[in-house]
């Protein structure tokens, strides 16, 4: 039965008055609403269970509804019997899909949909705790919630079987299940819908069966607006009862929902408007300061419930049908006004206020952190064709998941004369963009569409899928302003047709309004998603379309042809690039080789990613056989990231640098020069700014996968006969990334009589024998690079007179540098597998059946002027 409160309701009594010649119809239909309520009951019970943070979702919430809906409407609102029945099971059926039990195969089967891996694979990865039960538990909800108005359409008509034989349903009336079923689904979960979809679904009325009387004509958009009115307007403490408030233990944010509600009074006329229309709502007692949180969920909710009956209202009055007139209630006292709300909901050791941190000119702060601040030192072209085709790249591989037979997809870009300039031009044929994304996501700074719920709702099933973006911060767009006076972005997505082109233009810079317009490309196809065009400031490109390509002084050529330098930019991105020249024919550029066995094309390629500035240089100073055999695919994890080899030093130094390192597959001219490879290899941006790390790209990666390289370059280069100090560099770079460079440690150079001597280590022992060989200990920490040059060359008269009969270790050449070396622990007994120096040292005395013996000593040294100072080294004795 249902209680005196839903029976006394304006509602319930304009639909389910006495009415003597429907009198037995009307009774079916209170019977099979007051059987639904019992089942829907048992179900809504169930929320809690699953989801203990939930404020009260069980049948009191659903009673509550016909009062708050009543108290809305106003009194004598037009509502039939059919009309009540369907509101009623609207009503009863609205929340009962917030539970696992809903769901066929409950929270198992919930787990393994789409939207469930979305909401799993969100939380993920940006639960920063690692706890994998809340991401998780977080998914849960979030799927619930998000299935749970859809849900409603199939829980108005799902069987529930116990046997064979034995069926339940909620509506257990066939007619009225079987003609009004899906209506009422449809009215249940549209109160989570945008209040434009609700009026554009629910646009005409449903006549009733012809075993219904024929005035029982039903408005769906006027049920629609009293479920969704209703549900807003319950927030009092009902929802939060004192009790289970106490001994339920909340997290923070849903504590501030309980006291909220908690606080809160039922929502009645508000007497001081004569004319009826106002609703209000006031605290039972005051918001103390450490409850502050909590009030403003309760203005949140206020400001919620006002707006939900404001929009209903107009799409009512826009509707214009006499038995669906708007309703009485148009206003809440204080909403969305603070000073007025804090009279009726209190407050006590504190004031709210609309103060908010406010940015005064947007402009100026994107123009700032999205341009020249963030990129400071790098070329101000570069970043902006790099952030561009990195949108373009994302699109495509985002559409090669959603489309797996999609195969063809390209960036093509060009650099194009107009009257008074160039425009340079990035177009794709990847998934596009929606009208809501260009003027959305698009212009919010900061806000990465790819990392946003929003991706949830436009491509289902990216979130979860194994597609990665290269864009992650949600500001490189901006980056554009850094050198247009003007850009335009037209895009529709890939599965429209041509005509649902949007296109945005910027007319005048970074400006806060730009035009949205249904106009097309100017060379609109089928295989078109996105263009942008940037008209280009001046000084940018020269005559000959040329490009700036560094600023700095430091090499000789300052420009390069456009081509060259879109190559570089692009020869390790995962998709192909097309460059479209001055006769619009496409050029594919190069990309990383898929083989080796072509040395032409992978020096082609190397060449390539300079740019071609030194291309003669490059075919002097790489040796096929020499270099190009050496080079291997570099992984991270299982994805091909990079081909190189480590560079040597006979070639290493600035000028000949063929090494480069890119981020997410674009590489930057500026800074991405690598002396310690040949090759290149692309890693994940550190930042906003896609700093190229290219000393330490090592570590970018995963270590397994770095480790799996370097060792094969180290294996391949210790069968090979190479002079110290050509491998000098390479062996300090492979220990600096704290890996074993023991294999290619093969020669030392040493001081003796006042003589250098270069000693491979198969001749150590001999060149050694009894004598102490020193290591400086203090070089480095005390002196300048000139002193350590005055000190290691005294002369042979200066050496002998300071070092009779020892061994001076010429750390000019040493391997290793900081801690690694001077802090070694030469009393550790396992000394041999410290990855430094001495325990190179120590691991091939230990090799040849020998013993060392390691010991601070201190020298007196004597310069030629007479002078003397003291001087502390690490002494080697080898016992052989």
């Amino acid at each position: 039965m249902f209680p005196v409160s839903v029976i006394n309701s304006s509602l319930w009594s304009s639909a389910f008055r006495d009415q003597s010649d429907h009198s037995d119809v009307i009774q079916r239909l209170i019977t099979s609403l007051t059987i639904m309520r019992s089942k829907a009951g048992q179900l809504s019970s169930l929320v809690r269970a699953d989801f203990p943070d939930l404020t009260a979702h069980d049948v009191s919430h659903l009673d509550a509804l016909w009062e708050v809906g009543s108290t809305i409407c106003g009194p004598s609102y037009p509502i039939n019997p059919l009309e009540g029945f369907i509101l009623g099971a609207s009503i009863l059926l609205h929340d009962t899909a917030l539970s696992f039990t809903a769901y066929e195969g409950g929270a198992d089967k919930l787990r393994e949909t789409t939207v469930w891996k979305d909401n799993y694979s969100f939380y993920h990865r940006s639960n920063r705790s690692g706890d994998d039960e809340v991401a998780r538990n977080n998914a849960d909800f979030a799927t619930v919630r998000y299935l749970h108005a859809s849900e409603c359409r199939e829980l108005a008509v799902r069987e529930w079987r116990r046997d064979d034989r034995n069926g339940e349903y909620l509506i257990d009336d066939a007619h009225l299940r079987n003609h009004y079923g899906e209506l009422i689904g449809d009215i249940a979960g549209s109160h989570h819908w945008d209040i434009d979809h609700v009026a554009d679904h629910f646009n005409e009325q449903k006549n009733p069966t012809g075993e219904l009387p024929p005035s029982w004509v039903v408005h769906p958009l006027k049920l629609a607006c009293i479920l969704r009115c209703a549900d807003a307007g319950h927030i009092d403490g009902r929802r939060a009862p004192d009790f289970l408030l106490s001994v339920l233990a909340r997290n923070r944010v849903s504590q501030s929902h309980w006291l909220a509600q908690n606080y809160l009074s039922r929502l009645c006329e508000h007497q001081a408007d004569r004319s009826g229309q106002t609703l209000s709502i006031n605290s039972t007692r005051p918001f103390k300061a450490t409850e502050a949180p909590a009030w403003w969920v309760a203005k949140e909710a206020i400001d919620i419930l006002s707006k939900e009956i404001r929009d209903s209202n107009k799409v009512l009055a826009d509707y214009e049908r006499p038995n669906a007139p708007a309703f009485k209630r148009k206003f809440v006292y204080g909403a969305e006004d603070t000073a007025s709300l804090t009279l009726l909901v209190t407050t006590q050791g504190w004031h709210p206020t609309e103060a908010k941190v406010k940015i005064g000119n947007v402009e100026s702060v994107v123009t700032q952190l999205g341009g020249d601040q963030l990129y400071d030192g790098q070329t101000k072209f570069g970043v902006v064709l790099r952030e561009l085709i990195q949108n373009a790249r994302d699109a495509i591989c985002a559409r090669q998941i959603i489309e797996p037979t999609f195969k063809n997809g390209a960036v093509k870009v060009s650099l194009e004369k107009s009257d008074d300039g160039w425009v340079l031009v990035v177009k794709d044929n990847g998934v596009g963009m929606s009208e809501s994304t260009l003027t959305g996501h698009l212009l919010d700074f900061g806000s990465s569409f790819w990392k946003s719920q929003l991706i949830q709702s436009e491509w289902p099933g990216l979130l979860s899928s194994s597609f990665q973006s290269s864009g992650r911060f949600g500001i490189g767009f901006f980056s554009s302003f850094m050198i247009a006076n003007s850009l335009t972005i037209s895009s529709r997505r890939f599965s429209s047709d041509i005509t649902s082109f949007r296109t945005l233009e910027f007319q005048n810079g970074m400006t806060l309004r730009p035009l949205l317009s249904s106009t097309l490309p100017p060379d609109v196809s089928t295989d078109l998603s996105t263009r942008v065009a940037v008209k280009l400031n001046s000084g940018l490109v020269n005559q000959l379309g040329e490009v700036l390509m560094f600023d700095g002084g430091h090499r000789d050529r300052r420009t390069v042809p456009f081509c060259d330098f879109l190559g570089a930019t692009t020869a390790l991105l995962d998709v192909p690039v097309y460059y479209l020249n001055e006769s619009d024919q496409s050029v594919l550029l190069p990309s990383m080789p898929d083989q080796l066995a072509d040395h032409a094309i992978v020096l082609d390629w190397i060449s390539t990613l300079n740019a071609h500035e030194y291309g003669e240089k490059i075919s002097e100073h790489i040796d096929p056989e020499r270099d190009l055999t050496r080079l291997r695919y570099v992984y991270d994890n299982e994805k091909k990231v990079g081909l190189a080899a480590l560079d040597i030093g006979y070639r290493q130094g600035y000028y000949y640098s063929h090494g480069m390192v890119g981020i997410s597959g674009l590489i930057s001219l500026d800074d991405g020069g690598n002396s310690n490879i040949i090759g290149a290899v692309s890693v994940p941006p550190s930042g906003a700014a896609r700093e190229t790390r290219t000393d330490n790209w090592i570590r970018a990666i995963a270590h397994a996968s770095a480790s799996a390289w370097l060792v094969e370059q180290v294996s391949i280069l210790a069968g090979m006969d190479i002079q110290l100090k050509d491998i000098q560099d390479t062996i300090q770079n492979v220990v600096g990334w704290g890996f074993d460079a023991y294999p290619i440690w093969k020669e030392n150079q040493f001081m003796l009589d006042g003589e250098v001597h270069l000693v491979k280590n198969s001749d150590l022992l001999g060149f050694v024998g009894s004598r102490t060989i020193l290591f400086n200990i203090d070089l480095r920490r005390h002196m300048r690079p000139n002193q350590v040059n005055q000190h290691i060359w005294l002369g042979p008269s200066g050496y002998k007179r300071n070092f009779d009969d020892e061994i001076l270790y010429l750390n000019e050449f040493t391997i290793l540098s900081g801690d690694d070396y001077w802090d070694a622990d030469y009393s550790n007994p396992d000394l041999a597998n410290q990855n430094c120096l001495i325990g190179y040292f120590e691991r091939y005395i230990q090799s040849q059946g020998c013993r060392s013996r390691w010991e601070e000593v201190t020298r007196s040294i004597k310069d030629e002027d007479g002078g003397e100072r003291e001087v502390r080294y690490l002494a080697l004795n080898i016992e052989q």
